[in-house]
């Protein structure tokens, strides 16, 4: 029997302006989908790519840049890179568009990966790196079903990896994702062009157009049935359509309608049958290049038959183009069921012969189309319909008919054949081969008498191009092998089995479908157990232990993963020990036993069996009755790839990046999911200093891979230092072995933290730097930090970065620590300057020491991108800027010092008029360490605005004690007290107290029985 409907398959099985409306088939849900257009902030942001830049339907995480080195088309490119960008061992990116149920979805894009010896700074390597669709509710959340693939080896040439899924149905939104896991110090992995479509659905099966059961016109996946109906009485398997009578409608008929497809009609092939077998029918399969001009590609007429037959019909139409079924004339009523319609090729996989010259009658060596037969003929007589091949017997065998080549592979054939005469057996074969002279047998048919045709189906995988033909091996001349309906599928292989589309077995019978097979089992749609509702077919395994009956699945050659199934007893009071073994063979003759399933009773309701294996090897899978006489039922028995067990990647940071006194700190995490992982629990936790207990904060999903915590850490005071870790727990294939995970990766033994700096970010910066591009006359290099006075400098660090060999990679070659009691003086209208530099130089605070390893010079040259990094005493960093070319994550100086030295007395410096970094530009121009600039100036900075000045705890002893923060200037500090807030208020001061920058301390008063206090600050 022959079920051909390869896309719906492939989309139940696959393993493989945005608007709230799903777009329609062939639309690309990725906007920007080729980098071309920068985002927010920097060129290395993507428009569409960045969490809400413009909306919350796409983001990146750790490694990720948009990049200009190379691309596949336009100038931009994205690109996950090595760990020499600073940013944790992973990265990606995803974007999303709205999903319709059921739906089969491809995303792809073009992948380039950097190697070693050609310059691009290779070679790539990762632990992990796959292509995701994953799916989504309405709600977010985590996802709701995910498939992914491995990207495999990538070089230095772009090569395009495609990946398809179906929506499950409760899918709202589907979300293309890369991602990598462990990446290696060099290159990076770019990719391009990426697409995220619904895949217009070629295949009909009606098994979903469930309330379509009155005579009317129906639209559903944009197919269109007028006028009919659908129905599950005599329905190949699931729901079939029903055309109306056609003798009752004038000049219209009745009929099924595809989609349009965008790259035409290839060969159409449909299950069809007469309704009662009262008068005769006739319909046509025709064409439309726009739905209203319609051409005749074949046909049936006055047929009767209430059994299915198979119609199939080589068709090449590329371009737009509409298939239909028309029911033209017969007052009955047409099924049809599965319905497909390929994608057009020259290269022909059906073949019917009808086209081939009647003039190759007699018997001879004759090709048509790319098919061979030799030696044969074409027979009109015998024939099933129109015309078949007669493939000619032998005393030594090897007639045959050959197929072309099919570039991309061999997958199921399926053919009508039947003897010539009765007189003498035959026998014929089924091979393949991918060079047309080393021929591998996938079956052998034997005593072949019939002269009624019957069908031929064997399932085979052949992924690489190949030739198929088939083979008379007889020994008698007197007896031909007539073919007729050749069908070569392309390869696909079936993980999967539901049973819903197997040709029903009403008794018990060895059966093969898409490469899966049952012994000694029923196929059907009722059980023993009456009260137990199924939905379609179940394969039904007989009781006789002696028999042995079982199932098995097709040849896996990339390996066996999870396995797992339902299935329920099929007897009202089993016996004891019924025991069922799984198996796995490499050549289904030896086989291994995994697991055994014993104690099985239920017989109510389905039990889920689930098996994690890792195998890589190719192998077959069985389950195989071995004990107790009862019947058993299987359903839904799934074999997944192999893949290691459930992980998640995991990192940690905190908003804002560099909190002050005045900011609650939150707890974030990006969390990606591997291999079938689903986050369930995932918490934040935090203290207050290193030691003591942690405080747990519940964390919520933010956007794509982000969370937040629900609740922030307080403000704390300067100097305090926090610590926190993060914690996820998660299900999935063997996730007890990962699960769970935290970041950073020993969690609470070894926390990440951060510090409350003395003042707030971003008032002192980078203001000059001498480098001399010179390494003979080295002299003079300096590096100059501004701000405002009375600025404490303590603890301050500038450290020197030198390029590195990879794009953007840097090291560092000299920190520096400015030292306790280093305040900014007032050296130019209340800011001041602090001088890092060489023994040449007489104005400098502090001496540069370190040499860097390229030039040997204090200050590299800049023959490689270089640069400086400012950090505050708290660790946090302030400024990073990169001189000569870029540094990851710095921002680059236009301005640069010419060569030689001798020639160039300048520096690169600011020029401008304010009092924040923001206001000013880089120049060159004479060197004025430790002053301001040339065409630099501060504007008067009149009284010092008050600071803003937080409480931060009383302490209530013999002594008071009151600790505050932001007192960033330094101000003075003077207690008072009162007993009364009633107008007028008389206020005290405190004599004596002990003060500090941020704290007061006195004498409890005891004249009164209670106080109230305040601060004065006074500059």
């Amino acid at each position: 029997m022959r079920y051909r409907n390869k896309l719906l398959a492939a989309a139940a099985l696959a393993a493989a302006a945005l608007a709230t409306t799903p777009a329609g088939a062939g639309t690309n849900l990725l906007q920007n989908a080729s980098f071309e257009t920068q985002g927010s902030g920097s060129d290395e942001t993507a428009y569409r790519w960045n969490y809400n830049n413009p909306d919350t339907h796409g983001g990146i995480w750790g490694t990720f840049s948009r990049r200009g080195w190379r691309s596949h088309s336009g100038s931009w490119e994205g690109a996950l890179q090595g760990s020499w960008i600073n940013r944790g061992p992973d990265g990606g990116a995803w974007q999303e568009g709205p999903a319709i149920p059921g739906g089969l979805y491809e995303a792809s894009a073009w992948f380039w990966a950097d190697v070693p010896g050609t310059g691009s700074g290779g070679p790539w390597t990762s632990l992990v790196q796959e292509l995701k669709i994953e799916f989504y509710s309405t709600n977010f959340g985590s996802a709701i079903m995910t498939y992914q693939t491995n990207l495999g080896v990538i070089t230095e040439s772009w090569t395009q990896k495609t990946l398809r899924a179906t929506a499950p149905f409760d899918a709202a939104w589907a979300r293309w994702v890369v991602a990598v896991v462990g990446v290696g110090s060099k290159g990076a992995l770019q990719f391009d062009d990426a697409e995220l479509r619904l895949i217009t659905p070629r295949s009909q099966d009606f098994n979903d157009w469930t309330s379509q059961t009155n005579d009317n016109t129906h639209v559903r996946d944009d197919w269109i049935l007028s006028t009919g109906k659908t129905q599950t009485a005599d329905s190949r398997s699931g729901y079939c359509a029903n055309l109306g009578n056609a003798g009752t409608v004038s000049n219209s008929g009745h009929f099924l309608r595809s989609v349009a497809f965008s790259n035409g009609v290839g060969t159409v092939s449909f299950w069809y049958r007469h309704a009662t077998g009262t008068n005769a029918l006739t319909y046509e399969v025709q064409v439309s290049p726009d739905g209203t001009n319609w051409s005749v590609r074949g046909g049936i007429t006055n047929f009767l038959g209430t059994n299915y037959l198979r119609f199939t019909k080589y068709i090449y139409e590329p371009g737009m183009q509409y298939a239909r079924i028309y029911h033209t004339s017969g007052a009955g009523r047409l099924l049809v069921d599965d319905v497909t319609v390929d994608e057009p090729s020259t290269i022909q996989r059906y073949v019917d012969f009808d086209d081939w010259p009647n003039s190759y009658t007699t018997f001879s060596c004759y090709s048509y189309a790319g098919w061979e037969l030799c030696t044969g003929r074409i027979n009109v007589a015998d024939a099933d319909a129109g015309q078949s091949a007669q493939i000619l017997g032998s005393t030594s065998g090897g007639n045959y008919l050959l197929s072309p080549l099919f570039v991309d592979g061999v997958g199921e054939i399926n053919f009508s054949y039947r003897a010539t005469t009765n007189t003498s057996a035959l026998a014929f074969s089924i091979q393949t081969s991918t060079n047309g002279s080393s021929w591998n047998t996938a079956a052998i048919y034997t005593n072949i008498t019939n002269t009624a045709y019957a069908d031929a189906s064997q399932y085979i995988y052949v992924t690489n191009a190949a030739y198929v033909r088939i083979r008379h091996e007889g020994s008698s001349t007197s007896n031909s092998l007539l073919v007729d309906s050749v069908d070569v599928d392309t390869p696909y292989l079936y993980r999967s089995q539901n049973f819903d589309t197997w040709p029903s077995k009403n008794a018990y019978t060895n059966a093969t479908f898409q490469g899966w097979r049952v012994f000694d089992a029923k196929i059907y749609d009722s059980i023993t157990r009456t009260n137990v509702p199924l939905s379609g077919n179940v394969a039904v395994l007989d009781d006789t232990v002696s028999a042995h009956a079982y199932l098995q699945s097709p040849y896996f050659p990339d390996g066996v993963g999870s396995i797992s199934f339902s299935y329920l007893v099929d007897d009202a009071t089993p016996p004891g020990n019924i025991r069922y073994q799984i198996l796995t063979s490499t050549d289904s003759v030896t086989w291994v036993t995994n697991d055994t399933i014993t104690g099985i009773t239920n017989n109510d309701n389905f039990a889920q069996y689930s098996q994690y294996l890792y195998l890589t090897n190719g192998l077959y899978v069985r389950v195989y009755h071995t004990s107790g006489a009862s019947r058993v039922v299987f359903d839904s028995i799934s074999v997944a790839p192999p893949s290691p067990p459930a992980d998640v990647t995991m990192n940690g940071y905190i908003t804002p990046t560099q909190p002050w006194t005045s900011n609650t700190v939150y707890v974030n995490s990006d969390i990606q999911t591997f291999y079938g992982a689903a986050v369930t629990n995932l918490s934040a936790f935090y203290r207050i200093g290193t030691s003591g207990a942690f405080t747990a904060l519940g964390m919520q999903f933010s956007n794509g891979v982000t969370y937040a915590s629900t609740s922030a850490i307080p403000a704390q005071t300067a100097g305090t230092r926090v610590q926190y870790y993060v914690r996820c727990d998660f299900a999935g294939p063997a996730s007890i072995s990962n699960s769970p995970r935290y970041y950073p990766s020993t969690g609470s033994n070894s926390p990440a933290s951060y510090s409350i700096p003395r003042a707030q970010s971003g008032q002192v910066w980078i203001n000059e730097i001498n480098y001399v591009s010179d390494f003979i006359d080295d002299t003079q290099e300096f590096v100059e930090v501004c701000g405002p006075s009375g600025f404490d400098l303590s603890g301050w660090q500038v450290d020197l970065v030198q390029g590195g060999t990879t794009n953007g990679t840097f090291y560092s070659y000299g920190l520096y620590t400015i030292p306790n009691g280093v305040v900014l003086s007032n050296d130019s209208n209340g800011h001041g300057f602090y001088v890092l530099g060489d023994l040449e130089l007489t104005a400098r605070d502090q001496s540069l020491t370190y040499t860097n390893p390229v030039d040997f010079s204090q200050i590299a040259d800049g023959y490689d991108p270089s640069g400086v990094k400012l950090y505050n005493e708290a660790g946090g960093l302030e400024q990073f800027i990169s001189y000569e070319g870029t540094l990851i994550l710095a921002t680059q100086i236009a301005a640069k010092e010419d060569y030689p030295a001798s020639q160039d007395p300048n520096s690169i410096q600011l020029t401008g008029t304010g009092s924040t970094f923001g206001v000013f530009a880089w120049t060159t121009n004479t060197m004025t360490p430790g002053a301001a600039n040339f065409g630099q100036s501060f504007p008067p900075t009149g009284p010092a605005a008050p600071p803003t000045v937080y409480l931060a705890s009383m302490v209530l002893g013999t002594n008071i004690v009151m600790t505050f923060t932001g007192n960033s200037n330094n101000w003075i500090v003077q207690p008072y007290l009162t007993t009364n807030l009633t107008s007028p208020q008389t206020w005290q001061a405190v004599t004596p107290y002990n003060s500090s920058t941020n704290s007061v301390w006195f004498d409890r008063p005891t004249s009164w029985w209670y106080y109230i206090f305040r601060l004065n600050l006074t500059n």
